[in-house]
């Protein structure tokens, strides 16, 4: 969580504190009125209060374990046909369809799919077509090449963000080929 969020719930805490004990920081005169009629505020107040903390303290303490190996499969599937449809291929052959969990262990799983499409020129090389695909990655996520590429083999590239992989590759002139996995997360 960032800290500007943590920062606005302690605030928001701080200012509803403020308003359950019946101050007002704006107006000191009405402040002191207050704190010469009693000098213990009303217990069920303290009540409420300690009450409304606990709950804004385990609002806070939540984490956002990022998407459940479902969601994160449905992404890598869209990002493998949006890639295809940015290079526009012809005759898109999906060849790992994906759509169940694979065991990673501790209860968590990943998912897989794969596709291949046609270059509309037919003879591209292999090298043109990954540094194509490459080229249009940025339109479809945040993906960041892993490892050191080199011309003559596939590349991968990951998405911290959906926490996607992709093999991006060209078995023959003129074919793209994009495989894909998700990280091993919990499964839904």
């Amino acid at each position: 969580m960032e800290v500007s969020v943590i920062m606005w719930i302690l605030g928001g805490a701080a200012a509803l504190t403020e308003i359950m004990w019946g101050r007002n920081l704006f107006r000191p005169d009405v402040e002191a009125k207050m704190a010469q009629q009693s000098r213990y505020p009303d217990p069920r107040r303290k009540l409420a209060v300690a009450a409304l903390l606990t709950l804004l303290a385990l609002t806070a303490c939540t984490t956002d374990n990022g998407p459940t190996a479902t969601q994160a499969g449905q992404t890598l599937k869209n990002h493998v046909l949006q890639l295809l449809a940015e290079r526009d291929a012809s005759n898109v052959r999906v060849i790992d369809p994906g759509g169940r969990d694979l065991p990673c262990g501790d209860g968590k799983a990943r998912r897989t799919f794969s596709a291949t499409g046609m270059d509309v020129s037919k003879g591209s090389s292999q090298y043109v077509l990954r540094t194509a695909m490459l080229g249009a990655l940025e339109r479809v996520g945040h993906y960041k090449i892993v490892g050191q590429p080199r011309t003559t083999e596939a590349v991968r590239v990951a998405d911290a963000s959906s926490k996607t992989i992709l093999t991006i590759d060209s078995p023959e002139n003129g074919v793209y080929s994009i495989s894909g996995e998700t990280e091993c997360l919990r499964a839904a």
